[in-house]
């Protein structure tokens, strides 16, 4: 995934395409490009709904500025006389993916009417220069909560939204944007109860929507910090400590937020069964920590506009609500 000359087709070889992909020129699965490149290319169209085109699409933005700088890769036993332009692709073996189970992959569904699809693929195929004006030029983007970022280190370092000190080979940029009107988190509430902090009961407006689970932490002594009804290091072994129960006041229900807490198959964004129909397993502890911050921008996200929204404070998680 590091950084390549040219733009390359990771998934080159994907298991249920027998180890190759759907089609020579193909460019989806797995694509990375350098920042250069993708402004090049002015980024993916917007104007795709539902499953399939933007990849194809993609294919033909590189091709127009001359970006395709792959060879026979698969394909070469085949075709000897193979001259296709396509994406460069990893040297064989060195590209392998398996595949998502359907049951959890993104419904293969095109939009209702694809004729306005395949109008921009041919458009895009006979030499049309619409990508110009069609992609990162128009987006239109909300960010959905702070920027996080972490810088590459040799010996084990400190990371925003990442508990453990650990080695870390590159740098990160992770931004939540959405492209709806994000709904103002004032109309949730933080509140803490009675507790090892040595304060009695509180309630904020939530100032902002937060990165994860430890941004939401750092938040606490902002908040609250104003009462100081216990020392400094009383409050910080708090902040570190504290988990968070999420109420929809409107509805009723309350989710559990915080380390220990026992998590779903839904709650990993991963897939639920394997390829032989099997339950696939929960992903290591060392994970934990964002799948718990998942859980909660999720419920901050969905929370609807005309709801109330508690984050209730508390010392510690129960293992199962």
């Amino acid at each position: 995934y590091g950084w390549c000359q040219y733009p390359n087709q990771l998934s080159g070889e994907i298991e249920c395409w027998s180890w190759s992909v759907p089609y020579p020129d193909n460019v989806g699965g797995v694509v990375s490009l350098s920042p250069r490149h993708w402004r090049a290319i002015n980024g993916f169209s917007n104007e795709y709904d539902g499953w399939g085109g933007e990849d194809d699409d993609l294919y033909w933005r590189l091709k127009q500025n001359s970006l395709l700088k792959g060879g026979c890769h698969t394909w070469c036993k085949s075709d000897p006389k193979f001259a296709k332009p396509v994406v460069r692709r990893p040297p064989l073996g060195q590209g392998k993916m398996t595949c998502l189970h359907d049951g959890d992959h993104t419904p293969r569904q095109r939009a209702p009417e694809d004729s306005p699809m395949w109008a921009r693929l041919n458009a895009m195929k006979a030499g049309s220069a619409r990508w110009r004006a069609d992609g990162l030029t128009t987006l239109q983007m909300n960010h959905a909560g702070d920027v996080v970022e972490s810088k590459a280190c040799a010996t084990p370092c400190a990371a925003k939204e990442d508990p453990v000190k650990r080695q870390r080979l590159f740098s990160e940029h992770w931004s939540r944007v959405s492209i709806k009107p994000v709904s103002s988190s004032s109309r949730i509430e933080v509140v803490r109860l009675p507790g090892g902090h040595g304060c009695g009961n509180a309630s904020r407006p939530l100032p902002k929507i937060p990165a994860g689970l430890e941004g939401l932490r750092e938040m606490l002594p902002s908040l609250f910090g104003e009462s100081h009804c216990e020392d400094e290091a009383t409050i910080k072994d708090w902040m570190h400590r504290a988990n968070f129960i999420l109420v929809d006041l409107t509805l009723g229900q309350a989710l559990l937020v915080g380390t220990g807490i026992q998590t779903v198959i839904p709650d990993n964004s991963m897939p639920a069964l394997k390829e032989d129909g099997t339950q696939a397993k929960l992903p290591e502890p060392a994970s934990e920590h964002l799948i718990q911050g998942q859980r909660l921008s999720r419920w901050m996200r969905k929370l609807p506009d005309s709801h109330r929204g508690w984050i209730v404070v508390a010392d510690e998680a129960l293992p199962v609500w």
